[in-house]
């Protein structure tokens, strides 16, 4: 009997069995997540299909039901914070943030918040054309986007359980005033402001998508959130090296930008936004479905996936 090249056969077939094993495991994860596109874009369509969702519009109340809808069916726990915007010389409006839940696997931790505006633009003030620039757009990404990927990521906690609470909320109110007004990120400021500090409900930190779906898609690093949570940029931007697509975050800052991440900086929660604000087709008729990729979508979704399986046993 040759004992060395049995040992060496054996070891062979271990190697090549724990290979599989694992190969086996990271093709089924990858091919779970791959299902994530359609999803995805199914979601965009649906939401696209309810028309101008500005606050107080027919389309953002049926986009509301919607959301409430699948809430419900996906979630632990939904629920609608109702609120009012008066506006100087005009009538109250009425705005609503919804809000799903996952308990999460380890119960007790502070919850992550994950947001985004589900309002679109009331006028299309970035055309050129006086006519254009006071109709309501579409927003099939400035709107649609960040919606669709927060019901994608809906979907993917109902199949598996977040490590610690998740709260997905969906802000109205982002897009409402004009220029120059304060009316801005109104949802997320009344939810901000209605955080108590002691609370189980305050988050450990938040993670904002505005404008994901862009077919050129180009995301940098936004500096509020380098301030706010460098650690968290960081993890993404790192995460993003290693998942196909991940090229499209551009490891730069440019901007910094006022968006719904802001109200929770103020607060000193570590907040971070995710956004492409190169996009030739912001506040104008022409931001449309066709202007958007599911591809971009779904890269954004994979990206920030696996950042939080990886951050999950560490904050």
């Amino acid at each position: 009997m040759n004992f060395g090249y049995d040992l060496k056969f054996f070891l062979k077939i271990v190697l090549v069995s724990f290979f599989l094993i694992c190969f086996g495991k990271v093709s089924a994860a990858a091919s779970q997540l791959k299902s994530y596109e359609e999803t995805l874009w199914k979601y965009l369509e649906k939401v696209y299909s309810f028309g101008p969702r500005f606050s107080g519009s027919d389309g953002n109340a049926k986009l509301q039901a919607f959301l409430l809808k699948e809430g419900e069916r996906l979630a632990d726990f939904t629920k609608r914070q109702s609120f009012f915007h008066r506006p100087q010389n005009g009538l109250p409006v009425s705005m609503a943030n919804i809000e799903f839940r996952f308990e999460g696997k380890i119960k007790g931790q502070k919850p992550i918040l994950i947001g985004a505006h589900y309002d679109t633009r009331p006028f299309a003030d970035e055309e050129e054309n006086p006519q254009k620039a006071i109709k309501p757009i579409l927003g099939a990404n400035d709107g649609g986007s960040g919606t669709a990927l927060l019901l994608g990521l809906t979907h993917y906690f109902s199949e598996n359980q977040p490590f610690r609470p998740v709260h997905i909320v969906f802000f109205d109110g982002e897009d409402f005033g004009k220029k120059g007004s304060p009316y801005y990120m109104l949802g997320s400021k009344y939810y901000a402001k209605s955080l108590k500090k002691n609370n189980s409900d305050w988050p450990a930190w938040v993670a904002v998508f505005d404008m994901v779906a862009d077919k050129n898609l180009e995301i940098y690093r936004e500096g509020y959130s380098m301030k706010s949570a460098g650690w968290l940029v960081d993890a993404i931007y790192k995460t993003s090296r290693k998942v196909e697509g991940g090229d499209r975050f551009i490891n730069e800052k440019r901007f910094s930008i006022l968006d719904d991440h802001y109200p929770f900086i103020l607060r000193n929660i570590p907040s971070v936004l995710i956004i492409d604000l190169v996009y030739p087709h912001w506040h104008k008729e022409s931001d449309i479905l066709e202007n958007c990729s599911s591809k971009s979508l779904y890269t954004v979704f994979k990206v920030f996936v696996e950042t939080l399986n990886t951050l999950e046993h560490v904050r």
